[in-house]
Order: structure tokens, then C-alpha cells, then sequence
């Protein structure tokens, strides 16, 4: 079964609807199973990414499928339920998910599967259902009525199939190549894990990136909770200089992809090249470890300088299009909440460190 794209099928329109079941993906024991044989599944379909978003913030989750109970699954799209009284309810295919792949080959399956949630989503009061597919939904019955694209980014990844010489090559002479030499030069240490001590230097650093981009940071929890649910999956990069840390980031290792998921640093120490010498080290050690790509996750398509600083890996761009029944009136504002006013963006850059992760445990819950 190919399930990289929705394949033909025979059947009418006329066939008998099919029944949708619902399972639990942290206690049914098919889940793993079935993701490890389907080539779209990722980390965030995982029970260890799962668990995290209901341990951390409350966040049910519900895989959605065609198949029985007690028989193997064929086809499966995970959700989970957002209840929030600040920002509403809604099912969402996955929170904090930078992308989460239906997994189904069949688009009569898909679309029967998202004809039963929206009938949820109306009979329950979720003000929206939404997909974050790394390739767009087109399906003729709810494409052209109910599901319609709410937001846009950017998505890049690197190939690495070619040799290493070949992954150096493509680099930017002087905004990566140069930093990385640099980095190297100034004696920076790398020192890598998942333990209290490499998680609280990557929120120290933390605090300061989000201070100077003006929003608050996850709760320092989601962390700690991500670290012991996912385990060996997931590992604090952190660049030292003289014994600080001055750059860190965090990846997550599935199957054959490493995902870069967070990054910080001290911004009175980024000429030392800490991010890039973590990032050249990460595809390096992916690469020795048998990955076949690395995601770099998505981007605003109005943060030219982060989408030029992917670019510049030589990764390769898509477009990333989350997708919401019903369709909404005009693509959705991407600042979570509505929280980026001018009014916030002062507070939270002004605000002591307590006070902006006291910001950021109150507001993530209400943002998935």
C-alpha cells in the first residue's frame, strides 16, 4: 500500500459509508505496530510526542480509522482534542506539530474519516478541524466546500543520500561555512543529552531568544516531559564557550529523519557561530547514524531572514498548508491567540524571567 501519495481508487460514490472508529494511540498496541510500517509516519505521531501534549497540557488524543476494532489498521489520522475557554475548542492534526501526514492511502477512506469528524466538530461545538499535512488535501465532495487553507509557510529539509563533502559544499560560503570555521577556531565545546543539566541550559538560553523576539517560551515543564517520553529520540545540542553556553538546540531522531525542532542562543554571542556549528554537527551526526533527511521545519513566508538562513543549508523548499474545515473566511492570522499586539511584545520583552515563563505556562495551553 502507497501511502507517500492518495492513490485511484474504484470505488463510487454510491458505495455504502464506511464505519470510523476511534482509538487510543497511548494504549492501543497497533499503533506502533502500524507506524512502523507506513513510510509517512514521524515523531509527532508517536505515543511518546502524544503523551507529552496530554501530560503537559491537557490535549486528548484520538486516532480516527477505517479499521475494526481487534484488526490490523490499514489507515489512521491522528487528532487531538483543544479545549480551551480562551481560544475554543477544536481538533487539531497535531498541536505544536511544525507537520503530521494523514496516514491513509485511500482518499475515499480520507474523506469519509474527515466527513466524521466534521460531524463532530458541529455536533460538539469545535469552532474548526484542522490538518497540518505536509501535502495539501484535495478531495472533490469537501475540498471545494469545507476544507480550506488557514495558513501558509515555508518548509525545508536536507538530503542526506549525497556524501558529506557534497553537504559541506552546498553550504553559504560565508553566512554557514565561515561561522562554522570560525566556531571551530574560538574553541567552541559541544556536549549533547537529554538530563536536568542540559535542559536547563537550553531554556536559560531560551529565555533570551524568545525575550528578544518579544513572545514567551513553552512552559520549562513541556521540556522535561518531552525528554522523558521520548527518550533516546530526542537530544539538547549545546555549544559552549570558555564553559557558557552560548547556543543550543534540540532534535528529535525517528526512523531515518532527524528533525530540528527548537534552537536558541545568546544573542551577545551569535558571532561566535554556535547555532551553525550545532546545526553542521547534527547533519553529521544524523548522517553517520543512517538519516536519510533532515527537517528543518517550517518558517513564516514573512521571516525572509529565516527562510534565506535554510536556504542557505541548501535545504530544499516546499509549501506547508494547513487546511481547516469548514473553510475559513480569509487565511488565519499565524501569531497564536492574537498575543503578538504591540502592547504584549513590549511586556514580554521588558518582562524578569519569572514573569515571561509564568507567561508562557499560562498562554501555551490555549494555543495547540
Amino acid at each position: 500500500m502507497n501511502f507517500r501519495r492518495i492513490a485511484k481508487t474504484t470505488r463510487t460514490r454510491k458505495t455504502e459509508p464506511m464505519q470510523i472508529y476511534s482509538i487510543d494511540p497511548l494504549t492501543d498496541s497497533r499503533w506502533p505496530q502500524f507506524l512502523a510500517r507506513v513510510p509517512d509516519a514521524s515523531i509527532f505521531h508517536t505515543a511518546g510526542w502524544l503523551g507529552a501534549l496530554q501530560e503537559a497540557y491537557g490535549y486528548l488524543p484520538v486516532v480516527y480509522t477505517t479499521s475494526a476494532l481487534g484488526s490490523p489498521l490499514e489507515n489512521a489520522v491522528a487528532f487531538c482534542h483543544v479545549r480551551s475557554w480562551l481560544t475554543g475548542k477544536r481538533l487539531v492534526s497535531l498541536p505544536f506539530a511544525d507537520h503530521c501526514q494523514p496516514l491513509i492511502a485511500s482518499p475515499e477512506a480520507l474523506e469519509q474519516i474527515l466527513a466524521h469528524v466534521a460531524a463532530i466538530r458541529a455536533r460538539s461545538g469545535y469552532r474548526y478541524v484542522e490538518l497540518r499535512a505536509l501535502r495539501r488535501t484535495e478531495l472533490p465532495s469537501i475540498g471545494q466546500t469545507e476544507l480550506g487553507v488557514s495558513h501558509s509557510y515555508a518548509f525545508h529539509s536536507i538530503d542526506l543520500t549525497v556524501d558529506e563533502a557534497a553537504l559541506f559544499e552546498q553550504l553559504h560560503k560565508t553566512s554557514i561555512k565561515q561561522m562554522i570555521g570560525r566556531a571551530q577556531r574560538e574553541g567552541l565545546s559541544i556536549s549533547r543529552g537529554r538530563d536536568e543539566q542540559h535542559r536547563e541550559q537550553f531554556y536559560t538560553l531560551l529565555l533570551q531568544t524568545r525575550r528578544k523576539h518579544k513572545v514567551p517560551p513553552q512552559p520549562r515543564s513541556w521540556y522535561r516531559i518531552l525528554a522523558e517520553r521520548l527518550g533516546d529520540a530526542i537530544t539538547f545540542h549545546i555549544a559552549s564557550h570558555e564553559g557558557k553556553p552560548v547556543a543550543a538546540i534540540v532534535t528529535l531522531d525517528y526512523r531515518q529523519t532527524i528533525v530540528h525542532k527548537y534552537g536558541c542562543s545568546n544573542p551577545a554571542e551569535s558571532h561566535r557561530g554556535g547555532t551553525q556549528l550545532l546545526l553542521w554537527e547534527a547533519i553529521r551526526l544524523g548522517k553517520s547514524s543512517g538519516a536519510v533527511e533532515f527537517d528543518m521545519g517550517r518558517s513564516d513566508l514573512d521571516n525572509s531572514g529565516l527562510v534565506r538562513f535554510k536556504e542557505r543549508w541548501g535545504g530544499i523548499r516546499t509549501d506547508l498548508q494547513y487546511q481547516r474545515i469548514p473553510t475559513p473566511v480569509q487565511v488565519v492570522d499565524k501569531t497564536p491567540a492574537g498575543w503578538k499586539t504591540h502592547m504584549t511584545e513590549i511586556a514580554f520583552a521588558y518582562m524578569p524571567d519569572t514573569m515571561l515563563e509564568l507567561a508562557g505556562r499560562l498562554l501555551y495551553k490555549h494555543v495547540g
